[in-house]
């Protein structure tokens, strides 16, 4: 028979292992994703209406959103290097935005707008994601993917994504190389930076 002050015991042992167990969530979980979308038009008369970017859009954001991401803006572009590159400046310049998604522009067909217009705001490029991304893609396009010039890479502290505007493509690569890596990318990022901060202030001191 379980006497009261053993009852109290086991309960307060119950609290002390969920408490202890949340404190010891890895730092790489705790990390919060606010993200900003954007979708740019494809080049064409017949697609002025932005209707496959606007269900791109759509799905992608209930895809992170599931993921219990916060997506705070999602915009349709006109392909326009001006407005595309005013845009993307104004959310790295917005320090709750961390994430950024930019869909199309990446095929010759296109011009490569977003290429040519965006890849000089990534400072620190991952060289590999173009070969992840057409190796999680090549049974949804095959040599197709010779065109598509993605990237994706950080630009102080915020992360940012070229990928096309095919819905396939792109939920593919999200699913299988982005949502398992970004919020340990976050963690590190903030822990250097964490650890810059520290060495000036002592480098100040000094």
């Amino acid at each position: 028979m379980v006497t009261f002050p053993s009852f109290f015991f086991l309960l307060l042992s119950a609290f002390a292992i969920f408490f202890s167990t949340s404190d010891a969530m890895p730092f790489e979980k705790q990390q919060i994703v606010n993200t900003a979308l954007a979708a740019i038009a494809h080049p064409s008369i017949d697609n002025l209406n932005f209707s496959n970017e606007q269900k791109l859009l759509n799905e992608v954001r209930a895809l992170l959103e599931k993921e219990k991401y916060n997506v705070l803006t999602a915009d349709l572009l006109q392909p326009d290097a001006v407005q595309i590159k005013g845009k993307i400046e104004s959310w790295l310049a917005n320090p709750n935005i961390n994430t950024i998604f930019i869909f199309g522009g990446t095929t010759v067909e296109e011009g490569n707008i977003a290429h040519k217009t965006l890849l000089p705001l990534i400072k620190e490029e991952f060289s590999s994601f173009q070969s992840l991304y057409t190796q999680v893609n090549w049974d949804n396009a095959g040599a197709l993917l010779l065109d598509q010039n993605v990237h994706a890479g950080l630009n102080g502290k915020t992360f940012i994504f070229l990928l096309p505007n095919s819905r396939k493509e792109a939920q593919t690569a999200i699913e299988k190389i982005i949502l398992p890596q970004i919020r340990n990318l976050l963690a590190q990022v903030n822990t250097r930076q964490n650890s810059e901060e520290n060495t000036n202030n002592e480098t100040t001191k000094q």
